[in-house]
């Protein structure tokens, strides 16, 4: 019985599976994951906020429902939860701020489940995920049975992790164990964060602080859950000094944010303005004229017309600028029978 996936993910392409399923429990994923042997090539969602899905996929689409948040540890100064990946993300964020466990406040309004975080490291406004991650628990295919994954065999990076690399297609995400402070602090490295507090005269609290991540990014941001999107469809490149000074000779003005010694972040929206792609629109896709790094499904469209929409910025930028934009959502195969 073939299944639509257009309702499963938030871009909303049209896309089909042979089999959809829930999971609650380590339980039902071992059993969806046991039948028919083929499904051994399942894909597992949360929300779908993060992905592009193939036209057809040959096999199960299981869908992450597991939810729990339990406190782990805690002492004066920090407390160990430990969440199941089918919670969502920004729901979390909010429950942790009313129970006064700080830290995940420039993460509010970011779309998707827990279990989908550690895959990307998502992060904001200078913080990541990686700054809270103590452990998850997984289920690994290959061995399969659950293990217990550390924060260095993670891998983290900007935008990435072991699950998008090393490990794509091992493992199953379960929970994931954060450690979060008992006391207020709050990350203001980024200008507009800060700029937007003192507009607003307001103290630098985590309540304030999650407030004005939220609108921020609600201005800057369509509603996921009303308009065919994943949010940020291109990440923010990283280059060498070196070559960070050749960007900017060729292109006098642009903003650059510091990483390391060695390394500066640029904005791939200004980039994207600067060559022309700034509220581009077509029949298919645009580019939003607020944050053209937010790529949006007018609706009916598939995944080749996506690619080569995709192929044609990607190629300007980089024939323009000397950059190669990198896509932030995940692209799953389409693997044949």
């Amino acid at each position: 019985m073939v299944c639509s996936l257009e309702s499963y993910h938030t871009l909303r392409l049209r896309a089909d599976c042979l089999s959809l399923r829930p999971f609650d429990s380590l339980h039902s994923l071992q059993d969806a994951l046991e039948y028919p042997s083929s499904w051994s090539d399942a894909i597992v969602l949360g929300s779908g906020s993060n992905v592009v899905l193939p036209n057809f996929h040959h096999g199960a689409v299981l869908v992450n429902k597991m939810k729990g948040v339990v406190v782990q540890s805690e002492c004066d100064d920090y407390v160990e939860l430990c969440v199941s990946a089918g919670e969502d993300w920004h729901e979390l964020v909010i429950g942790c701020l009313n129970r006064s466990y700080y830290g995940l406040e420039n993460l509010a309004w970011i779309p998707g489940t827990v279990g989908a975080a550690p895959i990307q490291n998502i992060g904001a406004y200078g913080v990541e995920l990686a700054d809270f991650f103590v452990c998850a628990h997984v289920w690994d295919r290959w061995q399969r049975k659950t293990v217990v994954l550390s924060h260095s065999e993670c891998l983290f990076g900007y935008r990435t992790s072991v699950f998008k690399t090393d490990a794509k297609g091992r493992y199953v995400i379960i929970s994931v164990t954060l450690r979060l402070s008992k006391k207020p602090r709050c990350c203001l490295t980024y200008p507009r964060l800060k700029k937007f507090l003192d507009t607003h005269n307001l103290a630098v609290t985590p309540e304030n602080v999650c407030e004005a991540v939220i609108a921020i990014r609600k201005k800057r941001l369509p509603d996921w859950r009303k308009i065919a999107t994943v949010g940020s469809f291109f990440i923010n490149p990283v280059l060498s000094n070196e070559a960070a000074r050749f960007l900017m000779l060729k292109q006098p003005g642009l903003n650059a944010i510091s990483v390391d010694r060695s390394r500066m972040k640029f904005f791939a929206g200004e980039l994207l303005r600067v060559t022309g792609w700034f509220g581009f629109v077509d029949q298919n896709f645009f580019l939003s004229p607020i944050n053209p790094i937010v790529l949006i499904h007018n609706g009916g469209s598939t995944r080749a017309k996506l690619e080569r929409f995709l192929a044609d910025v990607i190629g300007s930028v980089k024939r323009q600028l000397g950059v190669k934009l990198q896509v932030e959502p995940e692209f799953f195969l389409e693997k044949c029978p």
